[in-house]
């Protein structure tokens, strides 16, 4: 299998041409990071308030209706799953850890 074609400034540095440089590819990085954080530090965190909020009001209006805890359960099940959805789709942004630990 014939190797891949490389650019000319490509080939001078030994990387293939649909390989970002290495400076762009650390700022792409970088920002992949900061939006995966940003996600995570209020989208993630407001799904996680309002589950607690639709579980206490669950548990404190049983008695009352159980078809109304049943639906607020069925609700905080939903925002549950949105959130680990979430969370795992910020943990793929991320990507692995750079080279190197930077």
């Amino acid at each position: 299998m014939p190797a891949p074609k490389r650019s000319p400034a490509a080939a001078s540095t030994g990387r293939n041409a649909h390989q970002p440089p290495p400076r762009r590819d650390a700022a792409l990085r970088r920002e992949r990071r900061r939006i995966a954080q940003a996600l995570h530090d209020t989208v993630c965190q407001e799904l996680t308030g309002i589950g607690l909020l639709v579980n206490a009001a669950a548990y404190r209006y049983r008695a009352l209706s159980p078809e109304a805890e049943q639906k607020l359960r069925e609700i905080a099940e939903l925002i549950q799953r949105a959130s680990t959805t979430l969370s795992q789709f910020t943990q793929a942004l991320r990507g692995p850890p750079p080279p190197g630990g930077g």
